[in-house]
């Protein structure tokens, strides 16, 4: 809890801090963190590059090079092992616990990264190749990868990716100063409770056409109406190959939203927003839309990558805009006016709430 402080102390960073504990998530952050480790954390973001060079222990008996003979490599370096088989730790965090999809760039065959209960091996050639490892399942926390480089082997980073979990945080983003309004702590709980489908709806719809983007190789512009009329006379179709279609959706005013995709196809089809959202719908073989997930986005341009599989396609996308009032979001939660400063009592209160409900 909060001990007791005027409601002009309160702030975004006496929130963001006390959500992070009260979630039981400290365990993904580093031992002295700072305002952007919280940030990172409730981001939802569970990208993790480790660069061998900078995550290896000093101990180990390996060497930093800086020459592309053998490629480009990503950050200020990669490493190199000996003449003689060496082992390097590479100890970096996980965000947040989730399935892990693993990849790394490496030289040489038979690279082995051992985790605490799984071994993946790469090889690759002279050059220092991207390759794809498999899945792991992690936990929030520190986390040590033996790397067993054969002679002359080397590691230029390895790279943990799970999909974004839904981001936890104010309509414009947390500001860690600014003084914490009830309307910060009405949406970030109901974020954190999972409790956006109790948000009303508004009446106000933005419509962003697919078709509206540059053109790309693998799909193209259509105006076929034999499996129903796309909603701005023309609508996009993957050829006999699967491809991305990528298309900017610009977010006029922070807030929250409804997304729904109208499209057509009987595999799955992935729509991602970088960082904010990843999700798979199957649409059937008629232009239909379905609904995604609803979601808090700042105001600013979105380019959504949208995965096609062969003869699928999409229509437009359209955002709902939830009624993110000050006054409904703190009536659904069950606080004062959304434009007033937060009292310790309450914000203790919300504490306890979330405590009861998320353990």
């Amino acid at each position: 809890s909060v001990s007791s402080a005027s409601a002009a102390e309160l702030t975004q960073r006496d929130w963001m801090e006390q959500l992070t504990d009260s979630l039981g998530w400290g365990y993904g952050l580093p031992d002295d963190p700072v305002a952007e480790d919280y940030i990172a954390l409730l981001s939802g973001n569970r990208d993790v590059l480790v660069e061998a060079e900078e995550s290896r222990r000093r101990s180990d008996l390996v060497a930093v090079k800086r020459q592309t003979n053998f490629g480009s490599y990503s950050g200020s370096g990669w490493v190199s092992g000996r003449r003689e088989p060496v082992q390097l730790h590479l100890d970096f965090l996980i965000p947040r616990n989730g399935r892990y999809r693993l990849s790394a760039a490496t030289r040489l065959s038979g690279v082995k990264f051992q985790f605490a209960d799984r071994d993946f091996t790469a090889s690759a050639g002279p050059e220092l190749t991207h390759q794809e490892l498999g899945e792991v399942d992690l936990a929030a926390g520190p986390v040590t990868v033996v790397v067993s480089l054969p002679p002359d082997a080397g590691i230029d980073y390895l790279h943990l990716s799970a999909p974004p979990l839904p981001r936890i945080a104010p309509l414009d983003g947390w500001q860690p100063d600014r003084p914490l309004k009830t309307v910060d702590l009405a949406v970030t709980m109901l974020q954190a409770l999972d409790l956006l489908a109790t948000v009303p709806l508004l009446d106000r719809v933005d419509r962003f056409e697919a078709e509206s983007a540059p053109a790309q190789v693998g799909a193209e512009v259509t105006r076929d109406r034999h499996l129903g009329v796309p909603s701005g006379g023309k609508w996009v179709r993957a050829g006999h190959l699967e491809t991305v279609w990528q298309f900017p959706v610009s977010v006029v005013q922070s807030g929250c939203y409804q997304l729904s995709l109208r499209g057509s196809g009987q595999l799955p089809v992935k729509i991602e927003a970088p960082e904010r959202f990843e999700e798979r719908l199957v649409f059937g073989s008629a232009l239909v839309d379905s609904s995604l997930n609803r979601y808090c986005l700042s105001r600013g341009e979105i380019v959504l990558n949208v995965e096609l599989p062969p003869r699928a396609g999409i229509d437009s996308l359209e955002m709902q805009a939830l009624d993110t009032s000050g006054a409904t979001l703190s009536r659904l939660i069950g606080l004062p006016d959304g434009r007033m400063g937060v009292q310790t009592q309450t914000l203790n209160e919300m504490l306890q709430l979330l405590t009861s409900l998320t353990r």
